[in-house]
């Protein structure tokens, strides 16, 4: 019963403390037009949110999939199924750019 508790124990321990275990999802602000933060590691099957915080408009755009326009306050979601690193731009201020890890 110990030695079964104590392997638990250590599972757990390991499984915690692993650095390779990604955000199931991410939060992203549009700020001073930057993407803050201009990198996220999210796990497979994770949804990262974009949240225009700037009074000017922007967008998120990817190789195969681009955001309306977002004016302040307003939020863009994608979900990301495939591990993979995955950039980005604001197609309107391509010098803003931003990238997803998926594991």
């Amino acid at each position: 019963m110990k030695l079964s508790c104590i392997l638990i124990l250590a599972a757990l321990v390991i499984s915690f403390s692993s650095p390779a275990l990604a955000a199931a999802g991410a939060q992203v602000q549009i700020k001073d037009y930057k993407f803050q933060p201009a990198q996220v590691t999210i796990a497979s099957g994770g949804t990262v949110t974009w949240t225009n915080m700037d009074s000017i408009v922007h967008d998120v755009k990817f190789k195969d999939a681009e955001s309306p326009e977002m004016k302040k306050g307003e939020q863009y979601s994608k979900t990301f199924d495939k591990p993979g690193t995955y950039d980005y731009i604001c197609e309107i201020h391509p010098y803003m750019k931003g990238q997803v890890i998926v594991k």
